[in-house]
């Protein structure tokens, strides 16, 4: 069970390691340093919001994951 565990773990970790390379460059601490022009709110739409979506989906799943395999590896 561990094993296909895992294997689950590692596939999860590629997927979630390509949405996080794939996000826009325009997010995270850069907006912080005032590099945004005219400091405009930008919503998240298409498939940038399923993107992030997978994203968060992915962190929450390699999280628990982790903790399983751990707790009963």
């Amino acid at each position: 069970m561990i094993d296909i565990l895992s294997i689950v773990l590692l596939v999860t970790s590629v997927i979630l390691g390509l949405a996080i390379i794939l996000q826009p460059k325009s997010e995270g601490l850069s907006l912080m340093g005032g590099s945004s022009s005219a400091g405009a709110k930008f919503e998240k739409r298409g498939a940038e919001l399923v993107l992030h979506r997978a994203t968060i989906v992915f962190a929450a799943v390699f999280t628990i994951l982790s903790v399983v395999i751990y707790l009963f590896g």
